[in-house]
């Protein structure tokens, strides 16, 4: 079962991102959601599927860069590697990877953003 792990909201952009078992992160428009859910419920598709990954993502957050305009997803799980990825305007179809954080040789199951650092949690394991 490819279930969801975790959803973050982004107010300032209107998008929320989700993280999943599935080895994917994906980006929803809520607009797009809002519209979609009344006229046509069950046919809702994301506007972004960021793939690259081995195994299941457990967590994401959303966060702005240091120039005005970026906006980055910090996605992570059982690889142990956070990716970057970039969030461009929902109307283009260009995202990318950024950068990665591989310092971390467990699972990560929470990654939060405070100012202007991720801060994260790996599976403890004796």
């Amino acid at each position: 079962m490819d279930g969801v792990r975790d959803a973050q909201f982004s107010s300032a952009h209107n998008y929320l991102v989700t993280a999943s078992e599935d080895c994917m992160v994906k980006l929803w428009d809520i607009k797009a959601l809002k519209k979609s859910s009344w006229s046509h419920p069950g046919r809702i598709v994301p506007c972004f599927t960021y793939r690259g990954y081995t195994g299941p993502l457990f967590a994401c957050c959303v966060g702005a860069g240091l120039q005005q305009g970026d906006h980055f997803l910090y996605p992570a799980g059982s690889e142990g590697i956070i990716r970057i990825w970039s969030v461009p305007a929902l109307d283009n179809d260009k995202n990318f990877c950024v950068g990665l954080w591989t310092s971390h040789r467990l699972s990560l199951i929470h990654i939060c953003r405070c100012r202007r650092y991720a801060v994260c949690r790996s599976r403890w394991s004796p």
